[in-house]
């Protein structure tokens, strides 16, 4: 990890540290030091007691120290560590259960050390991801807004919508049988408008009908009698008699279709 600086957390820690005088990059202690911690498990301290040494510190030595020691040398008198830590661990375990843990810790180090990277690559390559999917939804919603801005507002045409079924109703109830037949001829041109925005293709409503399944919504059976009165109506030559009570209840079945949609 030490050469990936910008993947490593120790590396922002001791940079953050160094801040305020700390320096966690390496650790000084005094020969003497390990010497009176080491007397009673090795025997002897020579005359290291005059000079200073440097060990290894580390950013995850509370999660396993042995990473950070080592063996200096083997003799007759037992084993001699580089760290006041492994001297201690010299006096209650024998020579080789140190060597097993030394060597444990350095697989930890190195274990970690592969998840860390791992872990600070994926979340690199998420982050960038997340940022690309912000960008690609603002780009979307700046593109649906320069398209639509300018309609209307939804208020503003279902106010338009009730206001002209409102006169196509009073229509349907005066004494002039004219009337009848214009005001349900509008309302099949409203109903093509709905199923066109539905998403239903055909130049007329009619052909639209026709690609209308069955379970497309609740009110299909309304939307079909309907559209089949207006077909006689619209035929002069057909037998049909329309009456106004015929004529008003045709232009509820109307609008049954537009109150499910909310077109009205």
């Amino acid at each position: 990890m030490n050469g990936v600086p910008f993947l490593n957390l120790q590396y922002f820690y001791c940079l953050i540290y160094s801040f305020f005088g700390g320096d966690c990059s390496r650790v000084s202690i005094t020969a003497s030091d390990v010497a009176s911690s080491t007397s009673d498990a090795l025997g002897s301290a020579g005359n290291a007691a005059t000079t200073t040494v440097e060990v290894a510190g580390g950013f995850w030595s509370w999660l396993w120290p042995f990473g950070d020691l080592g063996l200096s040398s083997v003799g007759s008198g037992g084993a001699h560590a580089t760290g006041t830590f492994a001297a201690s661990l010299a006096s209650y375990f024998p020579e080789s259960a140190v060597t097993v843990l030394l060597a444990l810790g350095t697989l930890l180090s190195i274990l970690w050390s592969a998840f860390s990277w791992f872990s600070y690559s994926a979340s690199g390559i998420l982050a960038m991801a997340i940022v690309s999917s912000i960008l690609t939804i603002g780009f979307v919603r700046m593109k649906e807004w320069n398209q639509f801005s300018a309609l209307p507002p939804a208020e503003s045409r279902k106010s338009y919508s009730w206001s002209r079924w409102q006169d196509l109703l009073n229509e349907a109830m005066t004494s002039n049988p004219m009337h009848w037949r214009h005001a349900i001829l509008e309302a099949d041109g409203m109903l093509g408008e709905l199923l066109s925005r539905l998403g239903y293709a055909g130049g007329t409503t009619s052909e639209m009908m026709r690609h209308v399944p069955d379970d497309a919504f609740v009110t299909v059976p309304q939307a079909w009698e309907a559209h089949r009165i207006k077909n006689f109506v619209a035929q002069r030559t057909s037998d049909y008699i329309l009456t106004q009570r015929e004529a008003f209840r045709t232009m509820k079945l109307y609008e049954q279709v537009f109150e499910e949609f909310d077109f009205i």
